[in-house]
């Protein structure tokens, strides 16, 4: 196994009252905040992981940058958060740096969605569709709204602090879904779904989830058609209706998108990059790399 291999950071290693404005909720949710404070982030406070990358995400999070700034590497694409500015990092997403100003403020909602299932609103899979894989989704909340959105979440930390409260699941999923109702408003990228079966939206958000768990080792559509309880031909007319690719390009931009940040790491071998995403042999990884990105992985590591 290659040293340079990317670790996978799950939701149990997220601390839970070690850094300001820490609340977690189970395995549920966690919300980290310094938006109504005047204390700077430390990075020191952070547990080491935070600070060695890259990390491959088991978890979605929602970043808001309330003041200062934030960049962040996600997959292969940088983006720079100003104030007022959001970015929803998807499962199984590889970050490869995350940086705040000194003068940051900015809320974290980080949720497990390999647990729950909160998230699956149709509105919200048409408008992260076809993006689980390219990096990020990232949008400005209108001002109208970000007072609205910074209410939210200190109404999503109270009712995840609010002990003896018997309905308490389902009024955090509540706000969850009231918080992602003004980020999907803010995106414009949603068309109306009212009255739209679900069903299809839901099968496809299950899907890219599994996908981002199993990729390393299993890269053919029977798999997870098998997991999803449906058929091949069926998962794959569903996919391509609603992200406008088959199930097949889907797995294999996970991939190709790890592959292609293990090759631009210092001191690992393309033998290494097959050895760790489960290839038989180098000649097979180098076939698949060039079918699905053009180029032999030799020639984007020199580009």
């Amino acid at each position: 196994m290659m040293e340079a291999f990317i670790p996978d950071l799950s939701f149990s290693m997220i601390p839970s009252g070690s850094v300001i404005g820490t609340a977690r909720y189970g395995e549920k949710v966690t919300i980290f905040d310094n938006i109504h404070t005047d204390r700077d982030i430390d990075p020191g406070q952070l547990p080491d992981y935070f600070r060695n990358y890259p990390l491959k995400m088991q978890f979605s999070v929602l970043t808001y940058c309330g003041r200062g700034s934030i960049c962040i590497d996600a997959g292969l694409r940088r983006t720079t958060l100003q104030p007022g500015d959001f970015a929803i990092i998807p499962v199984g997403m590889i970050i490869s740096d995350f940086r705040m100003s000194d003068d940051c403020r900015l809320i974290a909602v980080i949720h497990n969605t390999l647990e729950n299932s909160v998230l699956e609103m149709p509105e919200l899979t048409r408008a992260l569709v076809g993006t689980f894989t390219t990096g990020m989704t990232n949008a400005r909340i209108s001002e109208p709204l970000r007072n609205l959105f910074i209410s939210g979440c200190d109404r999503l930390r109270e009712l995840m602090e609010l002990e003896g409260f018997m309905l308490r699941n389902q009024a955090v999923d509540g706000e969850m879904r009231v918080l992602m109702a003004i980020l999907i408003e803010s995106m414009k990228r949603v068309d109306n779904v009212d009255g739209a079966d679900t069903r299809p939206h839901q099968l496809v958000s299950k899907f890219a989830e599994l996908v981002a768990i199993h990729y390393r080792r299993e890269r053919g559509v029977r798999f997870y058609a098998e997991k999803l309880c449906v058929t091949p031909k069926y998962l794959g007319q569903i996919v391509k209706r609603l992200s406008g690719k088959n199930p097949l390009s889907m797995i294999s931009e996970y991939v190709i998108l790890e592959a292609k940040v293990l090759l631009k790491m210092r001191g690992t071998s393309i033998k290494q990059v097959s050895t760790e995403l489960n290839f038989p042999n180098q000649s097979f990884f180098t076939k698949y790399f060039r079918k699905y990105s053009g180029m032999t992985p030799q020639e984007y590591r020199n580009s």
